[in-house]
């Protein structure tokens, strides 16, 4: 019985309404969009009796366990009366017919794949797994998605990959990497410039701590001149950046003139 009770100048005013029996109110709603819940009131399992024989799932784990003989090897137990009144309790039955056993879960639709029905295969929701009957979310991880040295994480219906260092992308397939590229150096150790000779190395040096260094990233080339130009190092002497530093520290100034031309052709050469 539904009461309101309204506040009036101080008095209260009650206003009770017609209540109705159950089954009288289970009248009005609409039957468009059943569930197996449904099947456990007697009146709509009655009118829904098919139904609630292939879709009350509570009312078979319920019941076939309580059979005094359980159905032997390729049948299962299904509710073959699923509505319970007074005149006929829930009764169950054995079936070779194992989509009866409701094998398919979170909401995966069953099909029998032969005639005798001792078989099936289950359609899964998106997202589950069909191997498990669809009781698993599927591990779209297993084919290893992603690409160089990320990890996979899985997720329902997706996944997402924790990319490393200089790569990004949905399946760390971009590679940001600032090359990769050949760079020479060329440093004027003449008389003109030999007391800027140690800024120059800071600068080199600075410079290559910040590049992956490798036949498939930076290779570094020094070149130094006066008169004539001198090849410290090639693009492809060293490998590593311990090794290129260790090189340019022996860099020295001269007493002699600058020809820069030479120089730079040799640059042209090297790379």
């Amino acid at each position: 019985m539904y009461q309101k009770v309204a506040q009036n100048k101080g008095s209260a005013i009650k206003d009770t309404r017609l209540s109705i029996n159950h089954r009288e109110a289970k009248s009005f709603l609409t039957r468009t969009r059943r569930s197996a819940y449904d099947c456990t009131d007697e009146y709509w399992c009655e009118e829904n009796i098919q139904y609630c024989t292939q879709h009350f799932e509570e009312g078979r784990e319920e019941y076939c366990p309580k059979r005094s003989t359980p159905c032997g090897s390729g049948t299962t137990c299904y509710l073959s009366q699923p509505c319970y009144n007074p005149v006929h309790p829930i009764e169950t039955s054995c079936t070779e017919d194992l989509c009866m056993s409701f094998p398919c879960e979170n909401g995966g639709n069953c099909s029998v794949i032969n005639a005798t029905h001792i078989s099936y295969t289950c359609a899964c929701v998106s997202g589950y797994n069909q191997s498990t009957d669809c009781a698993t979310d599927y591990d779209e991880c297993a084919s290893n998605p992603c690409l160089n040295g990320g990890s996979c994480g899985n997720h329902f219906n997706q996944f997402t990959c924790n990319c490393t260092n200089r790569f990004e992308g949905i399946i760390c397939e971009k590679d940001c990497r600032p090359g990769p590229a050949d760079i020479v150096f060329v440093i004027d150790t003449s008389s003109s410039l030999k007391d800027d000779v140690n800024r120059s190395i800071t600068f080199i040096r600075k410079f290559v701590d910040k590049l992956p260094i490798g036949v498939d990233d930076f290779q570094i080339a020094v070149i130094t001149f006066g008169r004539e130009p001198y090849v410290l190092f090639d693009l492809d002497d060293y490998t590593n950046k311990t090794d290129i530093i260790q090189a340019i520290d022996f860099i020295e100034g001269k007493e002699e003139g600058t020809l820069t031309v030479p120089a730079l052709q040799k640059a042209v050469e090297v790379s």
